[in-house]
């Protein structure tokens, strides 16, 4: 899935336009720009911001100058140290608004950087410990090594200086595959499966402390496994918040590579004492993270969570989200994460769902719209993704603990999961979806994905193109209306109407899918047949004429 390596046309004085991999033109200005010498995470911080200045003049102006007019450019200086640094962060730059970013640097700041060049620069107190040598703005190459130095990652440090930029692989590509893993044991062969996926995230439950084992992969997060002592922490509200996060930060430090840590997962969000403790303990372990430097992905809610208590009354579940919008919010305000299940059912939902897949997960955000929230700054990670036979119980098989490779047949799964992608694409919010599980631990082997399993992923996801994005130029009058008869609990959207339908009529599972026969629109539940007159333009059929007959 990795695209061809964009290309670099370098102005050298006197000489035609040199043409060249970016790779190759990163590396010949590494060690031009800083010594080959200092820390390596200083160096993985000049490969990127080299990598994403020299690509945003390239489409800027369609070259650059080999020279300090931009970078200079001097291969005889390459070695093999910095040519291994280059090739650990290949592809990743850093997009503002969508685009690849100018990351300015320089080589001293003499103590503060300043941000009047650009809006995602930062003025930042540096350790330089230099008079100021350059213009001052964005990366202070002294400052960055001395807070390698300190310990800091080169993730710590592109944020100490720049503000609003996300790293990103694949070259910022809009095509950047959202399907990603989530990882229970590394194996060898995992970091290249991603990068040849195009992943721009991944999940790691447990990682070993020390060094980060996927330079390639930009974004990591890490969940230690707290289930045990989750009870300890979450009743005592924004208290045990923070007490959280001071309590799992010396385990956090030894993995600093991570972008976020996850906090309680699968919480109680059902209960009105589980909702408000729930929020509170977001609130309180975001408020700490923050003042530790740290990012952290909140709610991690199991998936068709929080429920409607059996009622068939989607009111109730919007009263729960409404709850939890306080911590939503704050956590979009502060930067942080917001994290989801979504799991789809063989035979009976699919991974645009309504009820437990994306199709909820969409839902949920709208609330979260219709509430106030700033969707435009939401980062929402489904932390989950995939196959469960525990959603649907009653159908035989289906039993807790049972993955895809007991309920599906492989070329559907593979088919599925690119219908999720393709939709994951046009919800710019949507950061990842993290596939449930890769090197899983033995009572969740039926969900494992080895390398042929990925590879074949690879090759459904791979003729995908860009999804259109949703207009951004307000809401158009069949959504409104959409809206509105899903907000009071009727639906007039076709996806939604015949699953809403059969909930508020006591119904039970699908049996089968929608499908059309003589203008008639059908889909069997177990305990009846749902049915609607399609009006001649399809698009003007009013699903409230929803109907049943018996069996």
């Amino acid at each position: 899935m990795m695209p061809e390596r964009p290309i670099v046309r370098i102005a050298i004085d006197g000489q035609p336009l040199l043409e060249l991999d970016a790779e190759e033109y990163v590396k010949g200005c590494l060690a031009a720009e800083m010594p080959a010498s200092w820390h390596e995470e200083a160096l993985k911080v000049q490969s990127d911001t080299i990598r994403s200045y020299g690509l945003a003049k390239m489409a800027e102006r369609g070259f650059v100058y080999a020279d300090t007019r931009d970078q200079v450019f001097d291969p005889p200086k390459r070695t093999a140290r910095t040519d291994a640094i280059v090739e650990a962060t290949r592809g990743i730059v850093g997009l503002y608004k969508g685009r690849i970013a100018a990351t300015f640097y320089h080589a001293a700041c003499g103590g503060h950087t300043l941000d009047d060049w650009a809006d995602y620069l930062r003025i930042a107190e540096c350790p330089c410990g230099k008079p100021q040598n350059g213009h001052g703005r964005g990366m202070c190459q002294y400052g960055a090594k001395a807070l390698a130095e300190q310990g800091k990652t080169w993730r710590e440090i592109l944020d100490y200086y720049y503000k609003d930029i996300e790293w990103v692989g694949n070259y910022g590509e809009e095509t950047m595959t959202k399907t990603s893993a989530h990882i229970q044991r590394i194996e060898p062969w995992m970091q290249q499966a991603l990068v040849d996926l195009g992943s721009n995230w991944v999940k790691f439950v447990n990682p070993p402390a020390g060094p980060d084992p996927m330079p390639r992969i930009p974004n990591k997060i890490v969940r230690i496994h707290t289930d045990k002592i989750d009870d300890q922490f979450v009743p005592r509200g924004e208290q045990g918040g923070r007490d959280f996060v001071r309590h799992m930060l010396p385990q956090w430090r030894e993995r600093p590579w991570a972008t976020c840590y996850s906090l309680a997962n699968e919480p109680d969000c059902n209960s009105n004492g589980g909702l408000a403790n729930l929020c509170a303990y977001s609130l309180g372990a975001t408020r700490e993270a923050d003042a530790n430097g740290i990012k952290v992905v909140i709610l991690d809610l199991p998936e068709g969570n929080p429920g409607d208590n059996e009622t068939g009354d989607i009111g109730v579940s919007a009263w729960k989200l409404q709850q939890l919008a306080p911590a939503v919010r704050e956590a979009v305000a502060l930067g942080h994460y917001v994290g989801l299940h979504a799991y789809w059912r063989p035979g009976v939902e699919g991974p645009l769902g309504r009820w437990h897949a994306l199709g909820r997960i969409e839902w949920d955000v709208e609330i979260w719209r219709q509430l106030g929230i700033d969707i435009s700054k939401l980062k929402l990670l489904v932390t989950e993704w995939g196959v469960d036979g525990g959603i649907a119980p009653e159908k035989p098989g289906h039993a807790p603990k049972t993955g895809w490779l007991t309920l599906c047949d492989p070329t559907t799964y593979f088919r599925e999961i690119a219908e999720g992608e393709q939709r994951a694409r046009q919800l710019p919010w949507l950061k990842s979806l993290l596939l449930f599980d890769w090197g899983p631990e033995s009572e969740w082997v039926s969900f494992g994905h080895d390398e042929g399993a990925v590879r074949n992923i690879v090759r459904a996801i791979d003729p995908l193109g860009p999804a259109e994005p949703p207009p951004t130029d307000g809401p158009t009058d069949d959504e409104i209306r959409n809206l509105s008869w899903n907000y009071v609990g009727v639906a007039y959207n076709p996806t939604h109407a015949f699953p809403t339908y059969a909930r508020a009529h006591d119904l039970g599972a699908p049996l089968s899918g929608t499908f059309d026969h003589k203008g008639v629109r059908i889909q069997a539940f177990m305990g009846a047949i749902v049915k609607c007159v399609l009006a001649p333009v399809s698009d003007n059929t009013d699903w409230r004429n929803t109907t049943h007959i018996k069996w």
